[in-house]
């Protein structure tokens, strides 16, 4: 007569405990994922590339601040803009400024220098937008800008500055305003 070998009570336990898990993981396992969506297109297009006269961008900031950028005029390299900035409190004033860009450029301080260009996907008004995140380092810190080809002047859809680890502070993040 054979015997069957023993087997102990925490190996038994174990092994029922990981049929348990097998199970209910088959049984949570229903409907099937959603596909991740796309990535982005790989080309980056610089965004002031086919700015033309008369364009505008508008954005609000995190604490109800405006600003917009309006394409003045144009020529084979460069993009004048007008960037007027409308704060919360009309007593503090229109700020109004010409900028002059050049066409490879993101529209960017010239004092930012750029450190990494990265693809992203981000939901801004409404929509999901495949983009690049061009992340830039200046004396006043470091900024963070979401860009798209799809929007004109400088296709800004998020701003928002680094925090103390480097990551983007959403608190403060101002956002494209589409136009109504």
């Amino acid at each position: 007569m054979s015997r069957a070998p023993r087997r102990s009570v925490p190996t038994l336990l174990a092994a029922a405990g990981l049929a348990s898990l097998a199970l209910a993981l088959h049984g949570c396992r229903e409907e099937p994922l959603p596909a991740p969506p796309p990535p982005p297109p790989a080309v980056l297009v610089p965004p002031l590339h086919d700015a033309q006269e008369g364009e505008e961008l508008v954005m609000r900031g995190a604490f109800g601040e405006t600003w917009i950028w309006r394409v003045r005029s144009t020529t084979d390299e460069t993009v004048e803009v007008e960037f007027v900035a409308h704060p919360v409190d009309p007593a503090d004033g229109v700020r109004t400024k010409t900028l002059v860009w050049h066409r490879n450029g993101f529209g960017l301080d010239e004092a930012m220098v750029i450190r990494r260009i990265a693809r992203d996907r981000i939901e801004v008004a409404g929509r999901s937008w495949d983009c690049w995140r061009v992340h830039g380092h200046s004396r006043q810190g470091q900024r963070f800008f979401w860009v798209t080809d799809e929007l004109p002047v400088h296709g800004t859809l998020k701003m928002a500055v680094a925090n103390e680890k480097g990551a983007p502070e959403e608190v403060s993040a101002a956002y494209y305003l589409p136009p109504r």
